[in-house]
């Protein structure tokens, strides 16, 4: 699985530094692209919209760089973004939302909707409240039913609450730190738990995975991703009849099914108390 870490200070090391520096030393099964906004050069939109070719070719006509950005974030599993408090972001990391409005909103593709992303801000040391830069962060990624006052986009990490400063000290390398260890059951990517992310079927048979093809990945309708549909849940584990005949003969199938039997239960069961 393939993790888009974008760091998006206007200048190196310091916190950022000492967060890139644990995530290389942890011994976990990911492969990490690093995105430095300090070495971009991305200026903000001059709104030359006539001219612009970024709706339709993630190219900004004026820097270098936000087309890198874009095909780093695209070729991602998933995105950790990691932000200080700069009153109130970095100046980079606007000029990027304003290319990714841009190339996201105004095309069909919207290749980075769905994308499972993780938001971290924080101020010196201390976990700051993010709330309000996952609701920008979504908008320019045009999540379906954008709300100008509800975070509404399929974030990974938790919503702030002041307890995480009390739990991990008022560190936030401690916080991302305990959040990549138990990233693997975070990532609701698929309704019946079986995980989808970083699945080689996506390479060798061009499979979206059940959620973004709604109910259609490679092989045809999945019948328990159109149940979860047809019920508006978001996997088997928000449902009452947990575990019902239909994912149990998915899960425990002995040619089809997991090499674990049952192990899309317990997965299931996992992210309906992630946050708990």
């Amino acid at each position: 699985m393939k993790i888009a870490v974008l760091f998006a200070s206007n200048r190196r090391g310091g916190k950022h530094g000492e967060i890139r520096k644990m995530i290389s030393s942890l011994d976990l099964p990911y492969e990490y692209d690093w995105i430095e906004l300090a070495d971009c050069d991305i200026s903000h939109c001059g709104q030359e919209c006539a001219g612009c070719v970024i709706r339709t070719q993630y190219r900004c006509l004026r820097d270098r760089d936000t087309e890198v950005v874009m095909k780093k974030l695209i070729d991602a599993d998933v995105h950790l973004i990691i932000v200080p408090v700069y009153y109130p972001y970095p100046s980079k990391l606007i000029a990027l939302m304003e290319k990714l409005l841009n190339s996201c909103y105004r095309t069909e593709n919207r290749p980075l909707k769905n994308k499972p992303t993780a938001l971290f801000l924080y101020c010196s040391v201390k976990i700051a409240d993010e709330t309000q830069l996952k609701i920008h962060w979504q908008q320019y990624l045009m999540d379906a039913g954008y709300s100008f006052t509800e975070v509404n986009y399929p974030y990974l990490n938790q919503p702030y609450h002041d307890g995480l400063n009390v739990k991990y000290n008022r560190d936030i390398v401690a916080y991302i730190k305990d959040f990549l260890e138990k990233l693997e059951d975070k990532i609701i990517d698929s309704r019946c738990g079986l995980h989808c992310t970083g699945c080689e079927y996506k390479r060798t048979y061009g499979c979206g995975g059940c959620i973004e093809t709604g109910g259609h990945p490679f092989h045809g309708e999945c019948p328990v991703a159109v149940c979860c549909q047809n019920q508006g849940i978001a996997h088997c584990g928000e449902c009452a009849a947990l575990p019902c005949g239909l994912l149990r003969r998915y899960s425990c199938d002995p040619e089809h099914g997991d090499a674990s039997p049952g192990a899309r239960i317990e997965q299931c069961i996992r992210w309906a108390h992630r946050d708990q």
